[in-house]
């Protein structure tokens, strides 16, 4: 049995490279892994390089525990340390968004992530990728979510992974793809 997972994915420490593994890993698991464009935002809570976060959907075929377990292998694997916690430089950090439909506490992860609500490096590139998910909680769909907020969230700026760090001066990249 399968289950519909999303991630928000970031990096701040030499973001295209530890970006591409995440995703060569993922979509080595999943070849139709979904992934959504990737944005610039400024650190929060502490100075450092500013991120590059993007979401990606794919199916899951195991357990919560079994993805934590999987995910945080890939985060050390691009020298995330195990005591690293809060607001921090990250080489690359893996959030488990949704789990299929699970609501609440589980496996010390609250799903839906909290940050669906309110970061909008998180909001908003999930609203390009999956528009019409709805919040189980708030019972919109993420394109009314982000709408609702937009106003007020500081600014991201759409790249690609080759030219993290520049502002992107092409078409934004389909929904699914990063060129």
């Amino acid at each position: 049995m399968s289950v519909k997972v999303y991630l928000g994915i970031g990096a701040n420490l030499e973001p295209v490279i530890h970006l591409a593994t995440a995703l060569a890993e993922l979509r080595a698991y999943d070849p139709r892994l979904e992934i959504s464009p990737a944005y610039r935002s400024p650190a929060v809570g502490f100075d450092g390089p500013e991120f590059i976060n993007l979401v990606a959907g794919f199916d899951y075929h195991g357990d919560l525990p079994a993805l934590k377990r999987w995910l945080t292998l890939l985060e050390r694997r691009c020298g995330r340390r195990q005591e690293q916690h809060g607001y921090a430089n990250r080489p690359l950090d893996l959030d488990i968004l949704t789990f299929g439909d699970c609501i609440g506490r589980h496996h010390g992860l609250d799903l839906p992530h909290p940050d669906i609500l309110h970061a909008a490096h998180v909001l908003k590139p999930f609203s390009e990728l999956a528009p019409e998910w709805r919040h189980p909680v708030r019972d919109k769909p993420l394109r009314l979510l982000w709408r609702e907020v937009a106003g007020a969230a500081p600014a991201l700026v759409r790249c690609t992974l080759a030219a993290c760090g520049r502002p992107a001066t092409r078409q934004r990249p389909a929904a699914g793809r990063l060129t």
